[in-house]
């Protein structure tokens, strides 16, 4: 549930970044340029969304093990949390183990917290660059005329 408000964020404000990202993108085309222009727009889109996927699964996975090592290094006495899982029941390697899942999954929400952030703080400038760039120009394809009425 921690993950859903940041999702849904996200999915309400990117057409408000996509939609003027395409009208900038072909708004210069000439009409007969811009059946290829808007195919090479979906490919570039299609190509830079991988990239994009790529490359915040690297912040993930880098944002996470940054994480572990810095829990790892703050746990208060883990000798005492593991003889307390020993006098559970649980053997040494159990114990351990189990120490280091607690510190795993704790590891990975504060990495996918980090994540968003960066994500979020890149499409804020990501919005703002768009909403602030100058309007492209129109041609004859992207004005309607007006009728002038008698």
């Amino acid at each position: 549930m921690q993950l859903l408000l940041p999702q849904m964020v996200i999915g309400f404000a990117f057409p408000f970044v996509a939609v003027p990202i395409m009208d900038m993108s072909v708004g210069f085309l000439s009409p007969k340029d811009l059946p290829a222009g808007t195919g090479q727009l979906n490919f570039v889109r299609t190509l830079s969304a991988a990239i994009g996927t790529a490359v915040s699964v690297a912040i993930w996975i880098d944002a996470i093990s940054g994480a572990k090592a810095t829990l790892a290094g703050e746990l208060h006495n883990p000798d005492q949390a593991i003889a307390l899982l020993q006098s559970g029941g649980f053997s040494d390697d159990q114990a351990t183990h189990l120490l280091d899942l607690a510190v795993q999954g704790q590891s990975v929400m504060l990495g996918t917290n980090h994540t968003f952030l960066f994500i979020g703080l890149t499409l804020l400038v990501a919005a703002a660059v768009v909403w602030l760039a100058p309007k492209p120009p129109r041609h004859s394809a992207g004005t309607r005329k007006r009728v002038a009425m008698h």
